[in-house]
């Protein structure tokens, strides 16, 4: 994952500064579609219940990792 952001990172610090312009410019018009993330957020927040999961089993090998709940 970090050599991924590392990646965009490079690539935006490299492209020219009329090229990110025009890029943003023509994404402009998604600005307005949807909620905005904190709007999404504050909206999934709600319906997520709290949840705990343990591991009931003692030998690591017998585990189904995080998932056995």
């Amino acid at each position: 994952m970090q050599d991924i952001l590392q990646k965009i990172l490079d690539d935006l610090r490299s492209m020219p500064i009329e090229q990110l312009r025009k890029e943003w410019a023509e994404l402009s018009v998604y600005d307005e579609m949807g909620p905005t993330v904190d709007e999404y957020i504050r909206y999934v927040k709600g319906m997520v219940p709290e949840m705990e999961i343990k591991n009931k089993y003692k030998n690591p090998e017998f585990s189904l990792d995080f998932c056995l709940i």
